[in-house]
């Protein structure tokens, strides 16, 4: 079950579908679509200023894309507008594709560990 500790979204394979569907759902309203591009637009472009860029985590996107709405930072946003909760992008976009990364470097391990 996804989870929330209190500082970072963790969403599991099995979920992958759900927020999907969130997606979808999300994309059927033109106003929540709008913001949820900017949130992806903002967490990719914060990614891409990371050291590892958004090239190291090419084959996570598909993942990505869906969990970065899906947020409590960002689905408030997305739902509502209030922009009250959404992060640091920087710090927050690499946490996220680090913690979702299907291929994380044995540093980034060492790291998280």
């Amino acid at each position: 079950m996804a989870r929330d500790d209190g500082s970072l979204f963790i969403a599991t394979l099995d979920q992958m579908p759900h927020l999907a569907d969130l997606s979808d759902w999300i994309a059927c309203d033109p106003e929540m679509a709008g913001r949820a591009s900017a949130v992806r637009r903002n967490f990719f472009a914060a990614l891409a200023g990371s050291a590892r860029g958004v090239t190291a985590y090419l084959g996570d996107v598909p993942r990505l894309w869906h969990i970065v709405t899906a947020t409590p930072q960002t689905l408030p946003y997305v739902i509502s507008g209030d922009r009250g909760g959404l992060p640091d992008w920087g710090p927050w976009a690499r946490a996220i594709a680090l913690v979702h990364s299907s291929a994380p470097t044995p540093t980034e391990l060492e790291l998280a560990a």
